[in-house]
């Protein structure tokens, strides 16, 4: 899989393209030496837009520490945005070069968006949920 890491400083994106076996994703990585999540974005995605995200949420947990899970985030991009736990274990095929860093499992979240109504992949009507990969469960948020 063609992959590119963009650094700046002790933090780093690492963009990951798609190819037969995994859709495209990009993650964080050095914010666990903080004692923070990584972040995580799965799917169709233009790079720079998912880069910008993970940029952005980064210094948003640096400055203002991890979200909560479920959390709402309206300023890092031209969306809202939510943010899910993903457990540690299910996420180290996605967070390789994290995990290679700490030699060890990283608490990650993944950010989630919606589709151009707004609505989230567990909300009944979503026309988006096909561009995403996912490493949570929506079964529960579904059935509400």
């Amino acid at each position: 899989m063609p992959e590119q890491t963009f650094q700046d400083g002790d933090l780093a994106i690492v963009a990951v393209l798609y190819d037969d076996k995994r859709p495209a994703f990009f993650h964080t990585v050095g914010l666990h030496g903080y004692g923070l999540p990584e972040a995580l974005v799965i799917g169709s995605l233009p790079p720079s837009m998912a880069c910008d995200w993970l940029w952005n949420a980064a210094n948003c947990f640096l400055e203002y520490g991890p979200p909560n899970d479920y959390a709402m985030e309206r300023d890092i991009a031209a969306m809202p945005l939510v943010y899910r736990r993903v457990d540690a274990e299910k996420a180290i095929p996605w967070m390789m070069r994290a995990v290679q860093r700490y030699n060890e499992p990283v608490e990650t979240v993944q950010i989630v968006w919606p589709d151009d109504k707004g609505k989230f992949p567990w909300h009944s009507g979503n026309r988006c949920a096909h561009a995403q990969g996912y490493l949570i469960d929506f079964s529960k948020e579904m059935r509400q």
